[in-house]
């Protein structure tokens, strides 16, 4: 069968890279694993297919990489240390950067830290918050405007960035939404801890308020958490957050496999209807974290954001 017979059977029908006939033991192709024919196909589609995976992932985090290397060139020429802490490699969405620099002041040198959170989305382009870690906030100010400065003029592709909007402080929907725009920011912060200690991680929609309700406690005095329907058999439901005194109900929802745009829309529809019949509720948020990317088309939930009755309703998508 053309197969060439040796002391302990058969032996392979491949040739070494030297040219001498391969002496292992053949399987029942005819060759051994090494020379066989269809598993070199195999490994090589392996490799053709991991070596695409990299390319891919190259290309996606592309846009990131080069919003951070014209962020550190500018730190480096305003005299800032800049130290990468986090690079979302699986999506090329987020990163975080520390930056340092030491003031001379009077002889005395004074240490300023600060984080930049970086959020890249294809469709809404750059998002970033420098913020300072420091009791000095020393040249922040100045840094930040020249980071704003040369982004613009270095990333031919990214969209004229927008000056954070004046807010009124005392507006209790304006602090809410910028709370939730915070959201995934004090998520991902509480996987950095020291010594990877234990820490909340957002697995699931009980996770979401878990960290939804200690967030509001830092803005709102009276904070009430409600189950909009009643547990059965011992088991946990989700719950509402009433803001009493600002006649605000706040509900979160976190997308999955099994939690998509059209059930996602039939639950908002529901619990608009539900809230309309409650006269202490003026103003219905409804916080859709969708950090996994299953909303196809989460646009369609805006049609929402209008007055039901005497109801306002204010639906938050954050999908990074």
């Amino acid at each position: 069968m053309g197969v060439r017979a040796s002391m302990n059977g058969t032996t392979c029908l491949g040739m070494t890279k030297s040219g001498n006939p391969c002496l292992a033991k053949a399987h029942q192709s005819g060759y051994c694993p090494i020379h066989d024919p269809a598993k070199i196909s195999k490994r090589e589609k392996e490799r053709q297919e991991k070596e695409a995976a990299v390319q891919a992932a190259e290309v996606m985090c592309k846009p990131l990489r080069e919003v951070i290397d014209v962020i550190k060139t500018t730190c480096k020429g305003k005299g800032w240390k800049v130290s990468e802490q986090h690079f979302d490699n699986k999506t090329g969405r987020h990163s975080s950067l520390e930056i340092s620099r030491a003031f001379n002041k009077g002889g005395i040198y004074d240490t300023v830290t600060c984080t930049l959170d970086i959020t890249y989305n294809r469709d809404k382009g750059i998002r970033y918050s420098l913020e300072g870690t420091s009791f000095y906030k020393y040249g922040i100010k100045d840094l930040e405007t020249a980071i704003r400065s040369d982004l613009q003029h270095s990333v031919s592709w990214l969209t004229p960035l927008e000056k954070p909007s004046q807010t009124n402080g005392n507006d209790p929907l304006q602090k809410l939404e910028l709370l939730l725009s915070r959201f995934y920011r004090v998520a991902h912060q509480l996987t950095l801890r020291h010594e990877n200690r234990e820490t909340l991680l957002i697995r699931d929609e009980y996770d979401v308020q878990d960290l939804l309700h200690a967030l509001l406690l830092t803005l709102f005095d009276d904070v009430r958490a409600e189950d909009p329907v009643p547990t059965r058999a011992s088991k946990a439901s989700r719950l509402d957050f009433f803001l009493k005194k600002e006649k605000i109900m706040v509900e979160a929802k976190m997308t999955s496999e099994t939690l998509r745009d059209a059930k996602i829309g039939e639950q908002l529809i529901i619990d608009i209807e539900r809230y309309q019949a409650r006269p202490e509720c003026e103003t219905l948020v409804c916080f859709v974290y969708d950090p996994g990317h299953y909303l196809k088309n989460p646009k369609t939930l805006d049609d929402l954001n209008r007055k039901h009755d005497r109801l306002k309703v204010k639906v938050i998508v954050y999908n990074p």
